[in-house]
């Protein structure tokens, strides 16, 4: 039997493989997290950039407040105020118009400043305050309106469009105020949910349109000029309240004077559009039309009655 050959030497240094293979993984982890990491010099200098804009430019609010000459042709329309129903304001955003679209001649063409508008505002709760703390009369301002929300019961009697004679003396104030301005102004007119059927008012729709008329009447009386004033009537479609209480429908019975930023227009010589000469006006021609088979209308040169409606019933 041959003798065994000596055993070979171990090598207790096989352990640098190992290792080796680790610094090499470690070295290819650094090297791939340096090139991800690396800034991007363009990137970042665009980055930067729009981060100064965002944080040193003027603030703005999704609602600003226009100064100035500026004009606001869109802000007349109805419902841009408050909205009746929440008390709060709805405003429409305005958005470039094409040139050739008509202008309503009633829409704002220049408005007041914020300070003009806030001393008014302070005006009119001044004169009014003793009425504001007993909640007879509201006032609510945003940057285009300013509402002054009065209850009917302080104006008018239970189903009557006739002026008291306390309210037209508290309407007098209210126009010695309005009257130093050239605000547009436009007269509302709210009702509870009872309803109404007189042969002076067939609906609440009649009642609250009335009652409008019989406030801008008088503030014309008091010298504001009537192309600046218009008359909106709600009836009983736009609560602030609850119907099911006599309180609710208290205040949901109100008139309210609009008071817009925009003021009226003037000509050339500063004058506005004087109101209508005092006389009989001309009777205006009846103009008769007809409905043709295929359902359109047209003018028609001698009446006829309605189709269906000939012959004894």
């Amino acid at each position: 039997m041959s003798r065994r050959h000596r055993d070979e030497h171990d090598n207790h240094e096989r352990w640098l493989v190992s290792y080796a293979d680790f610094i090499t993984l470690l070295f290819a982890f650094f090297v791939v997290m340096y090139s991800i990491s690396s800034v991007n010099d363009g990137k970042y200098r665009v980055l930067s950039e729009s981060l100064l804009q965002a944080f040193q430019a003027t603030e703005r609010s999704l609602d600003p407040i226009q100064i100035g000459e500026l004009k606001r042709n869109a802000a007349l329309q109805s419902g841009d105020v408050f909205d009746a129903k929440r008390g709060q304001d709805t405003i429409t955003r305005p958005g470039s118009r094409p040139e050739a679209e008509e202008v309503d001649p009633l829409q704002p063409e220049a408005s007041q400043t914020p300070q003009s508008f806030r001393q008014l505002q302070d005006e009119l709760s001044e004169s009014l305050q003793a009425l504001i703390k007993a909640d007879l009369v509201k006032i609510r301002a945003n940057q285009d309106w300013l509402e002054i929300d009065m209850r009917s019961g302080i104006l008018f009697a239970s189903g009557r469009a006739e002026l008291n004679p306390r309210a037209k003396v508290l309407l007098a104030d209210i126009g010695r105020i309005l009257s130093k301005t050239k605000n547009l102004i436009r007269v509302r007119g709210f009702t509870d949910n009872k309803p109404i059927a007189t042969r002076d008012f067939p609906s609440n729709w009649h009642l609250s349109t009335a009652r409008a008329t019989e406030v801008v009447n008088m503030l014309q009386k008091l010298g504001i000029v009537p192309a600046r004033m218009g008359i909106e009537g709600f009836g009983e479609y736009q609560p602030v309240a609850s119907n099911e209480t006599d309180d609710g429908r208290a205040k949901n019975r109100r008139v309210v004077i609009a008071v817009a930023r925009g003021v009226l227009e003037t000509d050339a010589q500063g004058g506005v559009i004087p109101p209508s000469p005092a006389g009989r006006s001309e009777p205006e021609p009846e103009l008769f039309i007809e409905r043709l088979p295929d359902g359109s209308w047209q003018p028609a040169k001698n009446p006829s009655p309605p189709a269906g409606n000939g012959g004894q019933g």
